[in-house]
């Protein structure tokens, strides 16, 4: 079936591709939650673990880039298969890890399914929704990561401790089995995807064809960079950052960070909604604040919120609502790009965003080297929430109604 004259019909399409969104950003995020586990046992420092993330954002630029490339050749389902089989195999790789090459290596496969399954799931909610219903099957779609975010957390904090007094292997190994079984199951999400094959060539241009805007990329793409570099800079951090430098329990934390999934995932879905109603840049910039006041009082005032009831809490459960409400990026970008090369389109500028991730994981080694504080990793990701505002309020001040409509979205 063409891509362009798809069938528009039910919220199914968004909730599989959600489900396999889920499954994928668990299998990257797992590494996150692991590094107080794989810091002991191979003998890796907080240096070490930022060499790593840099390999791996490095890696789901390509993955992102080559599978975008499947989705455009042979349809979001074939792509979105590749995702869960390469992730499975990442997960596999980490859990029979006898040495810290081998759990690098399951690091990276995990980082290559990931950097995939943005703009291929996120193309999904145009292939198979209406112009007027795209931005809140964005949203539905979009619930997908902070979902994969709490699984990670949960499998971490119950299951692979669980694992271990059962069976006596080490809480790691445990907990990407775990998530190895979620992709297994994922993968039957696949079935409910579209079986689709594009309208164009496989050789045409991403920037070319009716709907094509270049400015509203850049200016969104900007934008799109320093809300990923703040998302990293502190969720690449934050599982160490409270089970060791805050003292919390693995159950404490992991029960924080499905707290912040949760505030995330209804995030997500008031965003998708509110977007169809005042917009991308009203909704991105009331998120944007939620983080950074959240991450800043994270960082800078856990003395006072650790003696509030609740203050913990409540500060992590506005991070996680605000970065629920960055999902009005995917409608914008949708609306940019020709629906025949949408799958690739996002990939490619959601990957091109992400190389941010290379120069900010190499200042935050820097900053945690001089303060020792891995704090300085929040009070970073603060700031870029508070930059990635500046973006579309020069799109508002050049009245670019793309940024601003509703019903252009």
């Amino acid at each position: 079936m063409n891509a362009d004259a798809a069938p528009k019909s039910s919220a199914r399409s968004a909730l599989a591709a959600a489900t396999i969104s889920a499954a994928a950003f668990a299998a990257f995020i797992l590494g996150a939650h692991l590094q107080p586990d794989l810091g002991p046992r191979f003998g890796l420092s907080v240096a070490d673990f930022a060499d790593w993330n840099i390999a791996m954002f490095a890696t789901a630029i390509v993955g992102g880039l080559a599978i975008g490339r499947i989705a455009r050749r042979a349809g979001p389902r074939t792509a979105l298969g590749v995702v869960l089989f390469t992730a499975t195999g990442g997960m596999l790789s980490i859990a029979s890890a006898d040495s810290a090459t081998a759990a690098f290596i399951g690091r990276l496969a995990a980082a290559f399914a990931f950097g995939g399954t943005w703009g291929t799931t996120q193309a999904v909610a145009s292939i198979a929704h209406s112009p007027k219903d795209r931005a809140r099957a964005a949203g539905i779609i979009q619930t997908g990561p902070p979902a994969g975010s709490a699984l990670a957390a949960a499998v971490t904090a119950w299951i692979g401790p669980a694992a271990s007094a059962a069976s006596g292997i080490e809480s790691f190994r445990g907990s990407a089995l775990g998530i190895a079984a979620i992709c297994v199951l994922a993968s039957a999400a696949i079935l409910r995807i579209p079986h689709t094959t594009p309208a164009s060539t496989p050789t045409a241009s991403v920037a070319s064809g009716p709907g094509f805007n270049r400015r509203g990329l850049v200016v969104g793409g900007l934008a799109l960079a320093l809300q990923m570099a703040a998302y990293w800079c502190s969720f690449a951090w934050l599982p160490q950052h409270l089970a060791i430098e805050r003292g919390l329990s693995r159950p404490d934390t992991g029960t924080l960070l499905v707290v912040v999934a949760l505030f995330q995932i209804l995030g997500d879905v008031v965003g998708g909604r509110a977007v169809a109603r005042w917009g991308t840049r009203a909704v991105f910039t009331t998120g944007s604040i939620a983080v950074a006041v959240g991450l800043s009082l994270t960082a800078f005032a856990w003395p006072g919120l650790a003696a509030t009831v609740g203050g913990v809490t409540t500060a992590l459960a506005a991070t996680g609502f605000g970065m629920g409400l960055w999902a009005a990026f995917a409608p914008m970008f949708a609306e940019h790009i020709p629906e025949s090369s949408r799958a690739a389109g996002l990939s490619t500028v959601y990957n091109v965003a992400r190389i941010v991730q290379i120069p900010a994981q190499i200042l935050l080694a820097a900053m945690y080297t001089r303060t020792g504080s891995l704090t300085s990793a929040l009070g970073l990701s603060a700031a870029c929430c508070a930059l990635s505002i500046i973006p579309f309020t020069i799109a508002a001040s050049r009245h670019d109604g793309a940024f601003d409509r509703g019903d252009r979205i």
